[in-house]
């Protein structure tokens, strides 16, 4: 077994593994990418991704229930590169809502944070 970064140049290889996934290959200026070899067929990849953040969301207390929330985050939403894929994570049950106001769909999984 051989594990390495797959240069840009091999990312073509990878296009149906990402296929069978349902996935969008991640952008290479913005992604590592390492992948396990078995002679020449990947048989294991992770990518590496940088991610943008766009947090926090807040409205002063007395301005809430104004729509302003949703407002801003449409605006946010819109600064995202068009080709990025987007997710949302969460632990305020308001921007859950917003969430699904703006049709993020909620996927099955457990959110792991270091420390």
């Amino acid at each position: 077994m051989n594990y390495r970064r797959l240069p840009t140049e091999e990312w073509s290889r990878l296009l149906p593994i990402y296929e069978e996934m349902g996935e969008p290959l991640p952008l290479p200026e913005k992604t590592v990418m390492y992948v396990a070899e078995s002679g020449n067929e990947i048989v294991g990849c992770i990518a590496g991704q940088q991610v943008i953040c766009v947090s926090p969301l807040w409205v002063k207390e007395e301005f809430r229930g104004q729509k302003i929330a949703e407002r801003l985050a449409i605006e946010g939403y819109q600064l995202l590169p068009k080709d990025m894929k987007r997710v949302l994570i969460t632990s305020n049950h308001h921007v859950e809502l917003l969430a699904h106001w703006m049709g993020f769909v909620p996927k099955l999984g457990q959110l792991f944070m270091e420390g």
